[in-house]
C-alpha cells in the first residue's frame, strides 16, 4: 500500500530536525563544563520545588526507581528523572551478581551521556544529592508524551497506519544507531517511545519519535549480561524465555521482537500473546513467558491494515530468532520504503562507545564524557580503496561524508541482500542503505558487465570511517582458498599475471610460461596463496594504513617482506602490533570484536550453506579516539555464492584444489585472527599503558631476532 506522503518531504523534514537537534545539544554540551554536580534542592510543602537552576513544575510520571518531573530553566523545558530508590553498594559492573541499583543507574547515565541522535532522548545534566542518595537526570523533554495513549475507558488508543509508518521510520533510525554502537535497549515498548507534539512535518501529522529509558540497556561485546532476561515481560522475545536458547543468539534480536509487539499494539491495541492483568501473581508471569516461548502469536491486524504492514509485523514476530526480520531488512522493507521509492535517510555522522571507565565516572567526571563529531572528508580518501579493488567493476567510491557506493555484479548484490537477512551476521555488516540496478546511460535497461556475463548493481552503504578524524585501516582476506570456479574453467595465459608472478618471486615462472608470455589466474593465485599466510592460517593481510610519525602511511614491513609474503605468525603478530600502535587498550577492544564476530559466525546457519571466496574483513579505528571509534566489519563478497540444496561446508577444512570441493577456510581464518590478536594482547600486557609510536618494530626489525628482541622489551 503506498503511503500518501512525499518521502522527499519526510526526509527533508528529518534532516532539518536532525540539524536543529544536534546544534542545540552541542551548544548545551559546551556549556556543561560550568554546571555543578552537587544538588542544591529546595522542597516546599513536601514537594520538590527546585534543584540547582531548574524549577520543578509538576510530575510527569512514575517509574520503578522514582518519578519524572517537568523542569524549567532559562525558559526551556526539561524532563527531570529522579532516581530515588538507589541502594549504593559495591562498584561492580552493572548486571553482575551483587551489583547495586546505583551501579545500574551509573550504567544508564554513562550510556545517555554518549548518545547523540535525533531519535534518542538526550541527557543534558546529572545532579547528585549526596545527602539523600539521589541522582537527578536532566533529560530532553518530549512534549507529546508516550507513543500510545490510554483512553479513559482503559483501552489503548489505536494509531493510523500513516502515523505508524512515520513513527517506524524514526524508530528504525534510532534503533539502528544504538545497534551499530553495540547498545541493546532491551525494553522497547510504546511507553518507552516518546513523540513530540503532532505537526505538519511528517505523515498524518505525526511528531518525532524518540527512544527513551536506557535503564536495562547493555552492550553486545564482552557483556555476559546481554543474554539475561531484562525489560517488560509482555515484550520478552521467545529466546529470553528459554534457558536452552541462552547464549545462542546476538542480543540485538530481542529488540526486533519487541518492536514487532509494539507495532502490533499500535495497530490493534493489544499484545499478540495474551498477558496477565496488572498486579497478577508471579506464577502468571511465568505462564506468560511459557506462552511466549511455546505458543505462536495470534497476529490478526484489523481488516483496514495493509497487507504490507501485516507482513512486516509477522516477519518481526518470528519465533526463530535467526529467521526474524533483521534491522537491515527492516530499513529496506517494501512497506516502510513504499517499494523502495521512499528510502530512509542515512545515519547522522556521530559516534558513541561506552567503557568501564565511563561507567565508573558517570557521576563524577563530566568532562571525560564529552562527545563530538569529526564529520568531514576522510584522510583515507576513497575509504575502501585499500581493499585493493581499484576501479575493477566500478570499485568503491565515497558519496558525501556518510556513504560508500560499491558498484558490483548482480550476483554479488544478491549475496549482500541475503546476508543482511541473517540475524547472526547482519550486525557485522555496515549499514546497507540501498541495493539497486544501474542504468548509467538511461536507456531503460540495466547495464551489463564488460564481459556480458552479469548485470551491474550499486550498493550504497555506511562509510565506516566517516566519523573518524584520523582513520587507520587494515583489510584481511579470509579463507585458505581464493580460486573461483571461473579461474578453474578459464586458464588462458595473461601477460600481466606473469609480471605479477615475477614480482612475487622471479624464480617461480617456468621457462614454458616465459616462452608463452603469460600465466593463468589459477597459476598466479595458487602461488600467491602458497607464499602468504593464506594456506596455513586461512587469512592474509591485504593492506594496512596507520599513523607513522604523525602521518597516515602504509604500514611499513621489514626488508624483504610484503603483505603478500607475510607468512610467519611472528611477523603477522608484529604487523598487527605496529598497526595498533602497540596500544594495549586498542588491542583488547579489537579482541572483543573479533571474538564477537567469530561467535556469530559459529552460530550462523547461513555460513554453512554459503561459500565465502575473496571476502574482506575490514578493521578500522580512529587514532584521535582509538577505542571510542573502532569497527570490524565483513565488507566485500565479490565471489561468494550459495551452495546447492543439501550441501554444506564447515569453513575450517582445506580446499582440495578441485571444482567439486567448496571448502574455503573462512572460519579457520577468523580463528587464526583471534589467536593472533590474543598473542598481541598477551605480548603488550596490561602494564603497557603508554601507546608507542606505530611502526617502530617495522622500521628497526630487519631480522627475526630484532623483532623478537623488541617483543621481549615490550613484555618488560
Amino acid at each position: 500500500m503506498p503511503i500518501n506522503v512525499d518521502a522527499a518531504d519526510w526526509n527533508k523534514a528529518y534532516e532539518a530536525h536532525q540539524n536543529k537537534q544536534m546544534t542545540q545539544k552541542r551548544a548545551a554540551q559546551r556549556s556543561e563544563a560550568g554546571d555543578r554536580e552537587e544538588g542544591s534542592i529546595v522542597v516546599k510543602e513536601n514537594r520538590l520545588a527546585k534543584i540547582n537552576g531548574y524549577s520543578v513544575k509538576r510530575a510527569l510520571g512514575k517509574g520503578a526507581f522514582g518519578e519524572v518531573f517537568l523542569g524549567i530553566k532559562d525558559g526551556a523545558q526539561f524532563a527531570i528523572k529522579a532516581l530515588t530508590k538507589l541502594k549504593k553498594g559495591g562498584l561492580g559492573k552493572p548486571g553482575a551478581k551483587g551489583a547495586s541499583t546505583f551501579d545500574s543507574a551509573k550504567a544508564e547515565i554513562a550510556t545517555l551521556k554518549k548518545i547523540q541522535h535525533p531519535n534518542c532522548v538526550h541527557l543534558f545534566d546529572v545532579i547528585f544529592d549526596h545527602t539523600h542518595g539521589q541522582v537527578f537526570l536532566v533529560l530532553e523533554y518530549v512534549d507529546g508524551g508516550v507513543s500510545q495513549k490510554t483512553l479513559p475507558n482503559g483501552d489503548l488508543q489505536l494509531l493510523p497506519e500513516r502515523v505508524i509508518w512515520s513513527h517506524l521510520r524514526h524508530f528504525v533510525m534510532g534503533l539502528e544507531y544504538l545497534h551499530m554502537h553495540g547498545i541493546v535497549h532491551r525494553d522497547i515498548k510504546p511507553e518507552n517511545l516518546m513523540v513530540t507534539r503532532p505537526g505538519r512535518m511528517y505523515a498524518g501529522g505525526a511528531g518525532v519519535l524518540k527512544i527513551t529509558d536506557f535503564g536495562t540497556s547493555c552492550f553486545c561485546e564482552g557483556d555476559a549480561n546481554a543474554q539475561h532476561t531484562a525489560g517488560t515481560p509482555p515484550f520478552f522475545a521467545p529466546e529470553l524465555c528459554s534457558k536452552e536458547l541462552s547464549g545462542t543468539y546476538d542480543a540485538r534480536v530481542v529488540d526486533l521482537w519487541a518492536a514487532g509487539v509494539t507495532i502490533y499494539m499500535w495497530i490493534c491495541g493489544r499484545p499478540p500473546i495474551p498477558t496477565p492483568p496488572a498486579g497478577s501473581s508471579a506464577a502468571a508471569t511465568v505462564m506468560l513467558m511459557h506462552n511466549i516461548a511455546n505458543v505462536e502469536p495470534q497476529i490478526a491486524p484489523p481488516p483496514e491494515a495493509s497487507e504490507g504492514l501485516a507482513v512486516l509485523i509477522t516477519s518481526l514476530l518470528t519465533k526463530k530468532h535467526e529467521e526474524r526480520l533483521t534491522l537491515s531488512q527492516l530499513r529496506l522493507h517494501k512497506w516502510l520504503t513504499d517499494g523502495g521509492e521512499k528510502p530512509l535517510p542515512m545515519q547522522p555522522v556521530e559516534r558513541v562507545n561506552i567503557t568501564d571507565a565511563d561507567i565508573a565516572q558517570a557521576v563524577t567526571n563530566r568532562e571525560a564524557m564529552k562527545v563530538g563529531s569529526s564529520a568531514g572528508p576522510s584522510s583515507l580518501g576513497a575509504a575502501l580503496s585499500l581493499i585493493g579493488q581499484g576501479d575493477r567493476d566500478g570499485g568503491w567510491q565515497r558519496e558525501g561524508v556518510a556513504a560508500i557506493r560499491k558498484r558490483t555484479t548482480q550476483a554479488a548484490a544478491d549475496f549482500w541482500g541475503k546476508i543482511t537477512a541473517s540475524g547472526h551476521l547482519a550486525p557485522h555488516l555496515p549499514i546497507v542503505y540501498s541495493i539497486e540496478p544501474v542504468d548509467a546511460d538511461g536507456n531503460g535497461s540495466i547495464d551489463q558487465t564488460a564481459d556480458g556475463r552479469d548485470l551491474v548493481y550499486d550498493i550504497h552503504m555506511q562509510d565506516l570511517v566517516a566519523p573518524m578524524a584520523r582513520p587507520c585501516a587494515m583489510a584481511f582476506v579470509l579463507g585458505n582458498r581464493t580460486v573461483t570456479q571461473r579461474e578453474l574453467a578459464d586458464q588462458k595465459p595473461r601477460a600481466e599475471l606473469l609480471a605479477a608472478l615475477s614480482a612475487l618471486d622471479d624464480s617461480t615462472p617456468t621457462d614454458d610460461e616465459r616462452a608463452v608470455g603469460g600465466v593463468s589466474a589459477l597459476r598466479y593465485l595458487t602461488v600467491l596463496d602458497s607464499i602468504s599466510s593464506t594456506s596455513s592460517l586461512g587469512l592474509r593481510i591485504d593492506s594496512a594504513k596507520t599513523i607513522i610519525n604523525d602521518a597516515l602511511e602504509i604500514l611499513p614491513l621489514p626488508d624483504g617482506l610484503t603483505f603478500n609474503t607475510l607468512k610467519n605468525e611472528d611477523d603477522l603478530v608484529a604487523a598487527l602490533r605496529g598497526f595498533l600502535q602497540e596500544d594495549t587498550r586498542v588491542a583488547h577492544a579489537v579482541l572483543r570484536k573479533v571474538q564477537t564476530a567469530r561467535t556469530a559466525m559459529e552460530r550462523s546457519s547461513f555460513l554453512p550453506s554459503h561459500v565465502f571466496l575473496r571476502s574482506t574483513l575490514l578493521l578500522v579505528y580512529d587514532d584521535a579516539a582509538r577505542t571510542a571509534r573502532l569497527e570490524l566489519k565483513m565488507m566485500n563478497f565479490p565471489s561468494c555464492y550459495e551452495l546447492p540444496t543439501g550441501a554444506s561446508v564447515n569453513h575450517t577444512s582445506a580446499w582440495d584444489g578441485t571444482a567439486e570441493c567448496h571448502e574455503d577456510g573462512y572460519l579457520l581464518g577468523m580463528r587464526s585472527l583471534e589467536r593472533l590478536v590474543l598473542r598481541v594482547c598477551d605480548e603488550l600486557g596490561e602494564a603497557l599503558t603508554s601507546p608507542r609510536s606505530a611502526g617502530r618494530w617495522s622500521r628497526k626489525a630487519e631480522s627475526e631476532g630484532q623483532v623478537n628482541a623488541h617483543r621481549k622489551s615490550a613484555r618488560g
